[in-house]
């Protein structure tokens, strides 16, 4: 039982840095980052698609960026879902799903 409550704790610290932004500095932090991430990769996203030339010139570039954009989303993503306290109330959320399908197509 000890070592499960050890586990339960990370757990739920891990939970609660990505899901509750005002439960401590960190996790002000970390969503703060993810937030930036959301946006800095929405104008990539955008000024590549919107610019073909710029994409063929440096593609080598480009793919690290997304690689870079969804790595963050990737660990962030399999954070919340390895530590989520309830799958069954994780998998109800919408927004989870949206997740999932922003990072599934790059793999």
């Amino acid at each position: 039982a000890r070592g499960n409550s050890g586990w339960t704790s990370c757990r739920l610290w891990v939970w609660d840095l990505f899901e509750d932004p005002n439960g401590s500095r960190m996790s002000a932090y970390v969503n703060m980052w993810i937030m930036t991430l959301i946006v800095l990769s929405a104008f990539v996203g955008a000024f590549v698609e919107t610019n073909p030339p710029i994409h063929k010139e440096q593609e080598d570039l480009w793919f690290w960026i997304e690689l870079f954009f969804i790595a963050n989303f990737s660990i962030e993503f399999l954070c919340r879902v390895l530590s989520c306290p309830d799958c069954k109330v994780f998998w109800t959320g919408g927004m989870n799903y949206v997740d999932l399908i922003a990072i599934l197509p790059f793999y």
